[in-house]
């Protein structure tokens, strides 16, 4: 059996000898002496010893650590180093955490064999752990998804290479600059990612947020991340897996425009107009105003297909949108109820007659001539009308009278407008009313803990609120709430989580008025759309109001649980005359009273036209 073979590294000379001979008696053939690390380095580059003995007695132990540290990672030699510290010394600090054995002075031959097989077995280990990384390192290279490992003061101990494919930052830049990992999250998601990785539970991590690349691009990402403690129960951070998503909502996104939109008109549908209705009743009743509904239909339109085709067809009834869309105010809707019905509500009339007047202005636009592709189409129209409250208390009684009217219309002749011939005989429970429209709508539209509006049904009706307040001469005014300890839910189980947040909403719902939209944006952001206000002072007494009501601490498994609130305020149209504007602008105001800290409604900050107030509600 060939002896295993060992290099020395010691400047003096009898030691030297003396270690050698040890070295023979245990079975090992010294390959080669040297009396510097440095010349030792240059002899091992061409040389494979089983094993090297280094002493570092010499002046230059922390140079000489950097070399033994070489030959393991360069040349995978296991690594023995002697020391010789004063009485009561402590071992070299800079032997902390190296892969290689360590013997202190003086030893015999049996210390000296069991330090040399400690060195073989740490050198094995290490190898080992290498194959593994390696391995780990191939997986994820080739994997689809981003791989890291976060640890709690914020650094990163690995990350994979696709973090530049998915975020466009390097790996390198993202280890470099560790608070990079918070800034390339978009402002609006920034708190929900700091929520998630604050908590030390060992819940897993779910979520969704966006991130800005380096080029300006907006992506979504789903992040899945596991707490990872060691066996002393101390947090060692997150091992997380990422994925972009940024398809998949896009295609949830239309999905949702589906649901809401008429595919070939770009107009609301038949759930959009219900909930457009209902608000615009609601308005109706507070300021006691008339409401009139006008239902569209285009006689023989089957006719149109057959002659013409259905390309044809098509585009009659995407003018038909247009026409219509462009002979009424803003503040009115017009909607696709499906195939050749449209309906159009006529919010804050004077009378019957402006409703007349309006249905006429549409009927001889609609019955106008039009050459599509060529050919010359003539379209027979025929509408009946309903008006709030003559002819019904709501908008399923409404919409069913205005278009029982327009089918006597038909019966009439051509191109006939007709009013709804209100029967005070007939209660209201007995016309027909589609209630699986109406929870499929219900479903679609709201926020399914709370049952409050949800993000795209807040942002369709704070557009349809400053289109009313522009036509009007009124103010519209936009509060963003959020519960800034709302993090401590994660303490809680689910059930009282949830029971949690539906007592926040119910509160939330409670301290407004009827005619204004309260959602649900996020898991800690609520949104409120005040309507039919004059100034900045209404929004800013909503908002004290709101603040009141919620920052009654909440009873909960024997506790009483604080509260504390930040609202942001921006008011159309001194804050911006565009929805997503003021949305931004009432964030910003949000984020500029957390800074603050207690519970405090801000308004939008300086730089922004109108007034700027801010103040602290005790």
């Amino acid at each position: 059996m060939t002896p295993r073979t060992a290099f020395v590294v010691e400047n003096d000379f009898i030691l030297s000898l003396a270690l050698c001979t040890r070295l023979e008696r245990l079975g090992f053939r010294v390959a080669g002496t040297s009396d510097s690390a440095r010349t030792a380095l240059e002899i091992l580059a061409s040389q494979r010893p089983d094993v090297v003995i280094l002493d570092l007695k010499h002046p230059e132990p922390d140079t000489d650590i950097e070399i033994a540290r070489h030959l393991f990672t360069q040349y995978q030699l296991p690594v023995l180093l002697i020391t010789t510290p004063a009485p009561g010394e402590p071992a070299h600090p800079g032997l902390c955490g190296t892969p290689f054995a360590s013997l202190r002075t003086p030893f015999d031959e049996a210390d000296l064999g069991e330090a040399i097989a400690l060195a073989f077995y740490k050198a094995g280990l290490s190898s080992r752990l290498r194959e593994s990384e390696s391995r780990l390192t191939i997986l994820a290279d080739f994997s689809h998804d981003w791989e890291f490992w976060r640890k709690p003061d914020g650094t990163f101990a690995w990350l994979s290479p696709s973090s530049e494919r998915i975020t466009g930052y390097s790996p390198r830049s993202l280890a470099d600059e560790p608070d990079l990992f918070s800034r390339m999250a978009h402002p609006e998601d920034r708190e929900i990612l700091h929520t998630s990785f604050d908590s030390l539970s060992p819940d897993v991590r779910h979520l969704e947020y966006r991130i800005i690349t380096p080029a300006g691009e907006c992506r979504w990402l789903a992040l899945s991340c596991t707490p990872v403690f060691s066996e002393d129960g101390i947090s060692l951070g997150w091992r997380c897996s990422g994925r972009e998503i940024t398809d998949r909502k896009q295609a949830e996104e239309d999905l949702k425009r589906l649901a809401f939109y008429d595919r070939l008109t770009g107009l609301p549908n038949r759930h959009l107009l219900r909930d457009h209705l209902q608000m615009a009743l609601t308005r109706c009743r507070r300021h006691e105003h008339l409401l009139g509904l006008i239902h569209i239909s285009i006689r023989h339109f089957a006719t149109v297909n057959r002659q013409f085709g259905s390309e044809v067809g098509n585009r009659a009834l995407v003018s038909v949108a247009e026409q219509l869309t462009a002979s009424l105010r803003e503040s009115d809707l017009v909607a696709r109820m499906g195939g050749d019905e449209f309906a159009v509500i006529l919010s804050r009339i004077r009378d019957k007659q402006e409703a007349e007047t309006v249905a006429e202005t549409l009927m001889a636009q609609l019955t106008r001539e039009m050459d599509i592709g060529g050919h010359t189409v003539r379209l027979t129209p025929r509408m009946g009308i309903s008006l709030y409250p003559f002819d019904g208390p709501d908008g399923d009684t409404l919409l069913s009278r205005a278009e029982k009217a327009a089918v006597r219309a038909g019966q009439d002749g051509p191109d006939v407008c007709r009013f709804c011939s209100f029967d005070p005989e007939t209660p209201s429970s007995a016309l027909p009313r589609p209630e699986k429209e109406a929870e499929a709508a219900c479903r679609i539209f709201h926020d399914s803990l709370t049952g409050l509006a949800n993000r795209f049904l807040f942002s369709e009706r704070l557009i349809l609120a400053c289109r009313y307040a522009h036509r009007h001469g009124q103010a519209v005014g936009l509060l963003c709430i959020d519960f800034d300890n709302f993090r401590h839910l994660r303490d809680l189980c689910i059930s009282d989580r949830s029971r949690r947040v539906r007592i926040l909403a119910v509160r939330l719902k409670n301290s407004v008025r009827e005619s204004d939209t309260v959602a649900r944006i996020g898991e800690t952001r609520f949104t409120a759309v005040l309507q039919d206000i004059r100034h900045k002072k209404d929004a800013d007494a909503a908002a004290r109001k709101i603040l009141s009501a919620l920052t009654h601490p909440v009873n909960m498994n024997n506790q009483r649980l604080a509260i504390t609130v930040s609202i942001g305020i921006s008011v159309y149209p001194f804050d911006g005359t565009v929805p997503r504007d003021l949305t931004g602008k009432a964030l910003e105001a949000m984020q500029q009273a957390r800074k603050r800290g207690g519970t405090i409604c801000h308004f939008c900050p300086p730089g922004y036209r109108g007034e700027i107030k801010t103040e602290r509600v005790i």
